[in-house]
């Protein structure tokens, strides 16, 4: 009997499972990827060493992961969030038969008889970084009869990448 439990535990597989390969399949090109950027980052240093200095190793390396920033996660739902507003504004027009005059008469009534929100919660009226949506009337840019705008990461009009002003279709 002994032996047989012996045997049994020392038994290993011969080959890889299933979980081994997707490992190997998904970590490669994330060590390839690596391994090519440090050798960039070291033929750069190499390149200047007359300035070589730490705070330009890790510009360069924030500016690899940049693009993967999870400070940029909020930015990319703030178009997501927008999808309850609009169905908030398009509530209370079919109710009211005037669009809101803010977005605030979504939360509270206006005092307009045929008002029958709250359409929404007030933190909704906010983009994922806490600040307000700004709401426009009767764009003309806006066939719907109105916009909703999100300011980018720097929180001013315009701007470019992640400072790029977030808008609903």
């Amino acid at each position: 009997m002994e032996n047989d439990f012996d045997n049994q535990k020392n038994k290993r597989p011969k080959h890889f499972g299933l979980k081994h390969k997707i490992a190997a399949v998904l970590l490669a090109p994330l060590l390839i990827a690596a391994f090519i950027s440090i050798v960039s980052l070291r033929a750069d240093i190499y390149s200047r060493p007359q300035n070589f200095k730490l705070k330009h190793v890790i510009a360069k390396i924030a500016k690899i992961f940049d693009r993967h920033s999870i400070n940029s996660i909020p930015l990319n739902s703030a178009r997501a969030r927008m999808a309850p507003i609009e169905a908030a504004i398009e509530a209370y027009l079919l109710n009211i038969n005037q669009y809101p005059a803010t977005l605030n008469d979504l939360v509270t009534n206006p005092g307009l008889q045929g008002w029958s929100g709250p359409y929404l919660k007030p933190k909704q009226l906010n983009d994922p970084l806490d600040r307000p949506y700004i709401y426009i009337i009767d764009n003309v840019k806006n066939p719907a009869g109105y916009t909703l705008k999100s300011y980018g990461a720097d929180g001013k009009s315009g701007g470019k990448g992640y400072n790029a002003d977030i808008y609903n279709d």
